[in-house]
């Protein structure tokens, strides 16, 4: 069974009502274009969440990913938990309903 972590994709931009989360992906993002940079920080973010919960393997991992950011982020972190078997679930947010609702993630993995 996959250990469940609730992520941010950028730290702070919102405000999460009835939602604990447990970590982040970005703390921020200078250079949009960067992609080295922003593929290089979802590896050393995820393999931070993994070591502070206790997670040995890429492959016993989800992610409930908030979606609270850029799109080019938002691919660098889908690109990396298809490459390294992370399953994902992306949750968007409903400014009508002040909810955030499920997305699923079909990968490779």
């Amino acid at each position: 069974m996959k250990k469940v972590l609730k992520v941010e994709l950028i730290k702070n931009r919102h405000i999460f009502k009835n939602v604990d989360i447990d970590g982040y992906i970005y703390d921020e993002i200078r250079n949009v274009r960067d992609l080295d940079y922003m593929k290089n920080k979802v590896k050393k973010s995820i393999d931070w969440l993994m070591e502070r919960y206790e997670i040995n393997d890429y492959m016993d991992l989800e992610l409930n990913l908030y979606v609270t950011g850029l799109t080019v982020a938002l691919i660098e972190a889908i690109n990396f938990c298809n490459l390294y078997g992370v399953g994902l679930v992306l949750y968007h947010y409903d400014k009508v309903l002040d909810i955030y609702y499920r997305q699923d993630v079909y990968l490779d993995n």
